[in-house]
Order: C-alpha cells, then sequence, then structure tokens
C-alpha cells in the first residue's frame, strides 16, 4: 500500500502544481479546474485509501519480506464473474457521446449507470 499511496501522492502534486503553472501562464479557467479536480480527485482517493487501509498488513509495506513468506495470502474477495463492469462502462460511452451528440444518449447512459451501479452495491453486499 505505500508504493500505491506515493504514486498517488505524486501524480496528485503533479496536477496540483500543473494546475497553478497553467493558471498563471494561461488564464484559463477550464484548463485550471480541469487540472485542479485531477490534483484534488487524487488527494482525496490518497487520504480515504490511507484511512480505510491504514491498518492492513501488506507484504509489500515490509522490505524485508521475500515474496515466498506471503505466498497464498488472500489479498481481498474480488468479483470474477460479474455482469455489471460492461454494463457501467457503456453507461458510461453512451453518456459522453450524448454530452457530445445527442441528449437522449445521455439519459440512457445514466440510467445503465444508475442500474450498474445497483447492480454492484447488491452484488457486493452478498
Amino acid at each position: 500500500m505505500i508504493a500505491f499511496l506515493r504514486i498517488f501522492i505524486y501524480a496528485s502534486c503533479f496536477g496540483l502544481v500543473v494546475a497553478t503553472i497553467y493558471g498563471l501562464v494561461t488564464h484559463e479557467p477550464t484548463g485550471i479546474l480541469l487540472l485542479g479536480f485531477l490534483g484534488f480527485g487524487l488527494s482525496f482517493a490518497t487520504g480515504y485509501i490511507y484511512l480505510t487501509e491504514r491498518n492492513s498488513k501488506l507484504g509489500s509495506d515490509h522490505p524485508e519480506m521475500q515474496i515466498s513468506d506471503v505466498a497464498g495470502e488472500r489479498l481481498g474477495a474480488t468479483t470474477t464473474e460479474t455482469p455489471w463492469p460492461p454494463v457501467f462502462s457503456l453507461g458510461g460511452g453512451l453518456v459522453l457521446f450524448g454530452v457530445v451528440f445527442h441528449p437522449e444518449l445521455l439519459i440512457i447512459g445514466l440510467g445503465l449507470i444508475g442500474i450498474a451501479s445497483y447492480g454492484f452495491i447488491t452484488e457486493s453486499s452478498h
């Protein structure tokens, strides 16, 4: 988890530094907003992961451990046979096409994202 957090912290700092430089050079609000969201979004994700996983004992957090010491360790529950990621992706694609081309696609895409989110939630609660 330490390496994961380090990568997210560096990416977050990059987004915030680039947003600051971009704002000073161009004074264009859209780019500043999007780059700022990149930095703050990754900061939020980093803080959330740190708070939820700070007590985890992953083998990669201990440099003295060998790969054979943690072989077979359960890292978490994953569902490999779920239909919801393709539905979620299709909904996201339709939302993007709806923004660009036609509002009806946006509504259909939001509906698919809602259905997929509900499916993810109900599947994860079991």
